[in-house]
């Protein structure tokens, strides 16, 4: 089998300058966080990563089970499961005693289903957006342990938002390897739903899906397009679009797929390197 020929980055670019008749590559530059990106990548571009940032993308598809009664939420709980889910957020107000956490699991095989408890109130336990991870940094660094789970949203931003997961992996992977601890740790992103149009709500979920997934989440939550106040459709089809992702795109059958786009690469290395200078920042205060 005859290969294409090795072609450099600077005869692809003669070739470019030529077709922009005398416009400058330059021009068509744009910036993310303060550096500034090329349209053009080439394998001379490539950044090389020393960890691996994911593995098989065999994510855990999840469910947030709004605070109601025990009873209403095992079974709200237990539904989900039939319907493909297979991690169990349940989101309180407040701790859980021994007897109402029995009924709340009745039925449900905790041996093979993984679940949280999530305590709304607790303040170390939140979600993290892309503008306080580095505090969540900080508490990693200061109290480490091995397998660390941290829950982020994400923005509509198709690529920063697969390069943003990819940084925050690299840089809990790296407080753990100081700590001579596993460097393993467990992401979960959860989809808030943030239009008021349902329909459009709907593709963004899908669209934003992909990117979680793709930059490598272990865990992902999709809120029902109609918010807090949804009704059975609406859950259904939130969890209906990893259903889709897993068996008909067959994503967690790709293992970090966005390793080698160069432009990825570039990004998340340009979002790994501002974390962890503004986390070393924190930390030194």
């Amino acid at each position: 089998m005859q290969e294409f020929p090795h072609i450099s980055k600077a005869e692809w670019l003669a070739k470019v300058e030529k077709d922009l008749k005398g416009k400058p590559l330059d021009s068509l530059n744009w910036e993310v966080e303060g550096e500034t990106f090329s349209p053009f990548w080439h394998g001379e571009d490539a950044v090389e990563n020393k960890q691996a940032i994911a593995s098989a993308r065999e994510w855990k598809i999840g469910v947030s089970i709004p605070f109601s009664s025990y009873a209403e939420s095992n079974q709200l709980a237990l539904k989900a499961l039939m319907g493909g889910a297979n991690f169990l957020r349940f989101d309180y107000p407040g701790s859980i005693g021994s007897k109402e956490k029995e009924e709340l699991l009745t039925g449900i095989l905790v041996d093979i289903i993984d679940y949280e408890l999530f305590d709304l109130k607790e303040g170390g336990k939140r979600v993290y957006s892309r503008s306080d991870v580095r505090e969540y940094l900080k508490v990693q660094a200061e109290t480490p342990w091995g397998n660390p789970r941290i829950w982020l949203t994400i923005t509509d931003d198709y690529f920063n938002s697969i390069a943003f997961l990819r940084a925050v992996r690299l840089c809990l992977q790296q407080i753990n390897h100081e700590h001579g601890l596993p460097t393993d740790c467990e992401i979960g992103v959860i989809i808030k739903a943030t239009d008021d149009n349902p329909d459009y709500q709907k593709i963004k979920n899908t669209s934003q899906a992909m990117a979680a997934i793709i930059g490598g989440a272990d865990i992902l939550i999709i809120e029902p397009s109609s918010g807090e106040d949804d009704s059975r459709f609406e859950r259904r089809v939130a969890r209906n679009v990893q259903n889709i992702l897993r068996e008909e795109a067959y994503l967690h059958r790709v293992a970090d797929p966005a390793a080698g786009s160069y432009y990825l690469e570039a990004l998340t290395d340009t979002y790994a390197r501002k974390i962890w200078a503004e986390f070393q920042q924190l930390v030194s205060t």
